[in-house]
């Protein structure tokens, strides 16, 4: 189900949830630490980061909509 209009930014699991179930990579970055991705319904792009890479793990991946929509 795409909430792409009503949706800003998702953390973790809900994050991970919400690009298995809607979103389709287009680009992973070389460094390896950022993917962005498109909703095939609204055309708007997500990026998924690690903004605490500090962190133990590399802290919570975080995924926030882009205000870009590319059709």
């Amino acid at each position: 189900m795409c909430l792409c209009n009503d949706l800003t930014e998702l953390w973790d699991d809900e994050a991970k949830k919400y690009i298995e179930g809607h979103l389709r990579s287009i680009e992973v970055k070389s460094d390896g630490w950022e993917v962005v991705y498109d909703c095939p319904n609204t055309g708007f792009r997500w990026i998924e980061d690690y903004p605490r890479s500090e962190e133990q793990g590399g802290g919570p991946m975080r995924l926030r909509r882009l205000n870009k929509v590319v059709k």
